[in-house]
């Protein structure tokens, strides 16, 4: 991957992404209590970020961020969660940095030392 003409980054897609994209994201749609959620997820580890955004007919989204590598193993124990806590879920999805993403943390990391130097 090159930023302003230098070499930032090299490797296979799937390396890059694994090395450089550090956080990822759980979106699930429920009908569930807000606070009872917010209570639950506050179990789990490697969540570093909690947002309910409404929806219509008394839905909501909740955008999980995490720090944990291997979302896969999050997105279960999440699963699992809102399982045990009898909590609806119609909707999971998930968000991993793409190679866009990565392009921009480095770009803007590169500027960034840039400007430091």
């Amino acid at each position: 991957m090159i930023a302003k003409g230098k070499l930032v980054a090299f490797g296979e897609p799937e390396e890059l992404q694994r090395q450089l994209f550090t956080s990822g994201e759980i979106c699930i749609t429920t009908d569930a209590p807000i606070p009872e959620v917010k209570q639950a997820l506050s179990q789990l580890e490697h969540i570093t970020g909690v947002e309910f955004v409404q929806q219509e007919a008394g839905f909501h989204v909740v955008h999980i961020q995490t720090d944990q590598r291997d979302i896969y193993s999050l997105s279960r124990s999440v699963s699992q969660l809102f399982f045990q806590n009898n909590f609806a879920v119609y909707e999971l999805s998930l968000k991993k940095g793409s190679l866009e993403d990565i392009f921009l943390e480095l770009s803007a990391h590169k500027e960034k030392e840039d400007e430091e130097a």
